[in-house]
């Protein structure tokens, strides 16, 4: 199983550390970070993964705005 965690935050990482924990392969999106490593990819690779986490703050607005920059690059959505 291939899971995308969208936002690398505690929660974020907190995911990734569990997931990894039983042997998924996960990446990791996040806006607000520009960091070049293995793990983080870019939308255009939304259609690569099984599952896709959405791991930010409790902000209608930020959920709305990652569920339509998802649906636009191809991926399934909320």
């Amino acid at each position: 199983m291939n899971v995308l965690i969208y936002g690398f935050g505690w929660t974020g990482r907190a995911c990734l550390h569990l997931l990894e924990s039983f042997g998924i392969s996960c990446k990791i999106i996040d806006d607000s970070l520009n960091v070049v490593h293995d793990k983080f990819v870019s939308l255009d690779s939304v259609d690569d993964f099984d599952l896709i986490l959405i791991a930010v703050s409790n902000k209608q607005n930020v959920i709305d705005s990652i569920n339509n920059k998802i649906l636009a690059a191809g991926g399934g959505g909320l």
